[in-house]
């Protein structure tokens, strides 16, 4: 159950890597802001939505395609151990728990909460802030000052227009009923581009999408590429904008705006949030002045090219994914936590691991999960298969002993051991018979 929202991770940084991957590849020329900003969009769908759970669909129509066993790894040699983990397990009078999460996961994700509360307090601190401000400024609607287009938008979305009369950064606060607060110029032209800007972001629902974006840094705060993601929805927001504001302008009108939101970003502001709000970085500076100037097209080829590389790109992540397996064990008492499952085929060699106070048997349960030897003895590590995985094996069955180590929640443990039918290829049981349970009062495999 660990599993899913980093696999989810995995399938959106995988999108994203590849977006911006293709995006270099095939030039700025020729694909636009708004070629970008649906690419974007799919790439924070492969973030949100659990594609991993597609993962056992895809195999078994790889292998009902192709007819082989390609997406199971034989299990010739070695020792294996099962990755409980990912696994429920279900015991008498409906008992339920599942295995520990790993401690590299455990570790990962415990940074990730720390960075995400820091970065979470600074965004909260800056919202907020943002928010009193536009509830403080005196209302005002000078529809005189709005041209055809920004007027039928105010009407249509309900805008509340509030000119500041100091300079400072202009933004918009809201979804439902936003609220514009545009900074009162001398200029009467750049305060029309200002507030025809403010209200472009209002017709494609750019603060939306922003506070989606940023859903995904809260689902996947572990994850330094959703950062990344972030900040370019931010970046590319405002390149949509500036794109779909020039369409109605005039070459020398796309000049004069771009000089107005050069003038915009120089300008000093007695509001520091509201220079944190519209602070662009140089690079992104230059980027969106390019844009105005240049206007590139977007190739549709090149689009449905980049849409279809991404998506085949995230098919990796997705079929990597093991969906978490539910194992009825009558065997599982109250307060048992299931850590190490052994499986060792008969005739095996087992390891000479040199420890001291545990038996050969239980050696294993020191440094995995789970595990399996072959015949030869050799090692092997394996995770478990789900069990529509399972279903759709042609199954190669070999005697075995399975040894399970269970944790207690008074601090000690129990190894039970079991004879069964083994499937080498995806790891199915069957005729599975106890032969022991051994209890020890304090656990001395940990």
């Amino acid at each position: 159950m660990w599993d899913l929202p980093m696999y989810m991770g995995l399938v959106g940084s995988v999108a994203y890597v590849a977006y911006k991957l293709l995006y270099r590849m095939t030039g700025k020329e020729k694909l636009s802001a708004s070629g970008r900003w649906i690419l974007l969009r799919v790439v924070m769908v492969f973030y949100l939505l659990p594609f991993p759970l597609l993962s056992e669909p895809l195999k078994k129509m790889v292998r009902n395609l192709s007819d082989r066993d390609i997406l199971f790894r034989k299990v010739n040699e070695g020792v294996y151990w099962e990755d409980v983990s990912k696994t429920f397990y279900i015991g008498k009078s409906g008992y339920m728990t599942f295995g520990t999460m790993e401690i590299w996961k455990r570790n990962i994700l415990i940074t990730g909460v720390v960075v995400f509360l820091i970065y979470m307090l600074h965004f909260l601190k800056t919202y907020q802030e943002c928010r009193r401000l536009a509830q403080r400024i005196p209302g005002q609607k000078p529809k005189n000052d709005l041209d055809d287009a920004s007027s039928r938008i105010a009407r249509k979305y309900h805008v509340t227009i509030k000119y500041v009369p100091e300079k400072c950064g202009s933004f918009t606060q809201g979804i439902r009923r936003p609220t514009v607060v545009i900074a009162q110029s001398e200029d009467e032209k750049a305060t029309q581009y200002q507030t025809r800007h403010e209200m472009t972001h209002i017709r494609y629902h750019h603060t939306f999408w922003s506070h989606l974006a940023f859903l995904v840094n809260a689902v996947h705060f572990w994850n330094p590429l959703a950062y990344l993601f972030y900040q370019e929805v931010r970046q590319c927001i405002e390149l949509h904008c500036d794109e779909q504001v020039c369409q109605s302008l005039t070459r020398e009108e796309c000049i004069e705006y771009g000089k107005r939101i050069l003038d915009a970003a120089v300008q000093d502001s007695n509001t520091g949030v509201l220079n944190f709000r519209g602070k662009i970085r140089y690079h992104n500076m230059e980027e969106r002045i390019k844009m105005i100037k240049r206007k590139p097209k977007t190739k549709k080829g090149i689009l449905l090219a980049t849409l279809l590389l991404m998506s085949a790109a995230t098919a990796i992540p997705v079929l990597a994914y093991e969906s978490p397996k539910i194992v009825y064990n009558e065997e599982l008492e109250a307060g048992e936590i299931p850590t190490d499952i052994v499986f060792v085929i008969d005739g095996a060699e087992e390891p000479d691991w040199a420890t001291d106070g545990i038996p050969k048997e239980e050696i294993p349960f020191i440094t995995t999960d789970a595990y399996f030897m072959d015949e030869a003895g050799n090692v092997t590590y394996l995770s478990e298969e789900d069990v529509s995985v399972q279903a759709i094996c042609s199954h190669s069955f070999k005697s075995a002993t399975i040894s399970e180590h269970r944790v207690i929640t008074t601090g000690g443990c129990t190894v039970t051991t079991y004879r069964c039918q083994l499937c080498t290829k995806c790891k199915y049981t069957k005729n599975k018979v106890k032969q022991q349970k051994i209890s020890y009062e304090v656990c001395k495999h940990k």
